[in-house]
């Protein structure tokens, strides 16, 4: 079950901060779905395992599965956003938040920041 949910949790948006040296995220589909992490890649990857969860439980008890913000658009990319380096991104973002497309952008070990 879990790995069926893992691809649709992929597509699902992260919203991440730092604070006090540490990289906290939660789902943008699934606010549930929180984790955290020394690195923004170790939070991404805490964060993805967490969303890929809460997707498996709800398909396991019939429960409604939330469709990624990417598919209810029907464009694979969204307009504003630009692809940044892992490090530009962590030195940009200092202690504010930024969301990003873990699908497109995590996979390439890059992530997306608001423009």
């Amino acid at each position: 079950m879990l790995d069926r949910a893992k691809p649709i949790a992929a597509r699902y948006r992260i919203m991440l901060w730092r604070e006090d040296g540490e990289w906290y995220g939660q789902g943008v589909e699934e606010p549930g779905a929180m984790a955290d992490g020394r690195t923004i890649a170790q939070c991404v990857r805490n964060v993805r395992e967490a969303m890929a969860a809460v997707v498996a439980s709800n398909t396991e008890y019939g429960e409604p599965v939330v469709t990624p913000i990417l598919d209810q658009e029907g464009r694979s990319s969204k307009a504003g956003w630009r692809s940044l380096a892992t490090g530009s991104a962590q030195a940009i973002s200092g202690s504010g938040s930024f969301a990003m497309n873990s699908a497109s952008c995590a996979a390439l070990g890059l992530f997306a920041v608001r423009t």
